[in-house]
């Protein structure tokens, strides 16, 4: 039989090419914040004396910007992908067994419940972990795009990126591609559990039926020892 798409070494090779490139983007994140633009003030006196101040931006916009691109596009490719993969993967393998379940076998809807409320968190905390990163360098590459050409020149007011930007942006990427990693890991265990539950339909009737009996047979036991007495 044919191996699910969430369980194929395809999947399994997606996920740590999406791993490597959040990887990918906190380096360029971590250069970016390098690389990012400094201001210099000076005094600049006039003819008649009066002083006023104005800046100079120390080096140009340009490597922290292109840093900063790369990392965005490496970052959105990675999520898109992560997810695209898990949605189509549990579109197109989900199994028949699931229109089956009811809510009067507890063991089943206890684990599918556990399952399905740890995929929803993931879920939510992997595209605010996103939406922050994608958000923070956004904000960055903005402001560096200021300063591309012309730095040099004196003005009377220069933005800069604030310290720590760049980095905070590289650590919500990483988070991210973690989060989407426990996500996928959190559906090929939903998989596996349908699976099983495939190969084994009977597994949990059996069970019951036996823990039935046990009981039945306890309670005649007890009846019997009551009426010897």
């Amino acid at each position: 039989m044919k191996d699910p798409l969430i369980t194929s070494r395809r999947g399994l090779l997606l996920m740590i090419v999406c791993i490597l490139c959040g990887f990918v983007g906190f380096l360029l994140s971590l250069a970016a914040e390098a690389a990012r633009s400094d201001v210099t003030w000076l005094m600049v006196t006039g003819g008649s004396g009066n002083g006023t101040h104005q800046c100079f931006y120390t080096r140009s916009g340009k490597t922290s910007f292109t840093y900063a691109i790369v990392a965005f596009f490496m970052l959105t490719i990675a999520m898109l992908a992560e997810h695209a993969f898990i949605l189509r993967s549990l579109s197109s393998d989900r199994p028949p067994a699931l229109s089956s379940w009811t809510t009067v076998d507890f063991s089943r809807s206890s684990v599918i419940s556990t399952l399905t409320w740890k995929a929803c968190a993931l879920f939510v905390t992997t595209w605010i972990a996103f939406a922050v990163a994608e958000v923070l360098l956004v904000i960055g590459i903005g402001i560096e795009s200021g300063n591309l050409s012309d730095w040099k020149a004196l003005r009377y007011k220069c933005v800069v990126v604030k310290e720590g930007l760049f980095v905070a942006a590289g650590i919500f990427g990483l988070v991210t591609v973690f989060l989407a990693a426990g996500l996928y890991m959190t559906a090929l265990r939903a998989q596996r559990f349908h699976q099983n539950e495939q190969q084994n339909p009977n597994s949990h009737q059996r069970s019951r039926e036996g823990g039935g009996r046990d009981s039945s047979s306890s309670i005649a036991q007890t009846e019997t020892s009551t009426a010897s007495v």
